[in-house]
């Protein structure tokens, strides 16, 4: 029986300044989803930008992919609605989570091809961005963290591809 993944969102952005609390902060954490094809080159998805680079993005960090099944967690833990991408991710994907992940998987979307390289170490951003002083560190903690992939082949992706792992 072949694995069921499924492609729920897929967002980018670039740097813009963000205020919560009173204190602004450059990111680009807040991404936009789109349903449009876009290109996936090595460093990442047309459209997509990091604006701390020295920590994120680049070869190693092309793509961040945030499990779908986590949502629902942190909508109860947090009492929050939470929509993508609340986690600053590119990919939300169903069917898979770290413990069915592993590195060095490699998945075919569209014309690419990925493969999982490492887990998200996640920043400061998500306690940031949510005004939850300890999200981040509870996200450490329960190991929902997501995971970062390199891109193999590079190629036109879109939320309605399919992922497949090969």
């Amino acid at each position: 029986m072949e694995e069921q993944l499924t492609i729920e969102s897929v967002q980018v952005g670039g740097p813009k300044p963000v205020i919560r609390g009173g204190e602004e902060q450059v990111t680009s954490f807040m991404k936009t989803r789109t349903t449009s094809s876009l290109r996936l080159t090595s460093l990442g998805l047309e459209g997509d930008e990091q604006a701390v680079k020295e920590h994120h993005g680049g070869v190693y960090k092309a793509v961040c992919m945030y499990p779908y099944v986590h949502y629902a967690y942190w909508q109860e833990k947090t009492g929050s609605v939470m929509s993508f991408p609340a986690f600053g991710e590119n990919v939300t994907v169903a069917g898979l989570d770290e413990s069915t992940v592993s590195i060095g998987d490699v998945f075919q979307w569209g014309e690419a091809e990925l493969q999982v390289v490492q887990p998200r170490q996640p920043c400061q951003r998500i306690s940031f961005v949510h005004q939850i002083k300890d999200l981040t560190k509870q996200v450490i903690q329960t190991g929902f963290t997501g995971f970062y992939l390199k891109v193999l082949k590079e190629g036109i992706v879109s939320v309605h591809h399919p992922l497949r792992r090969i």
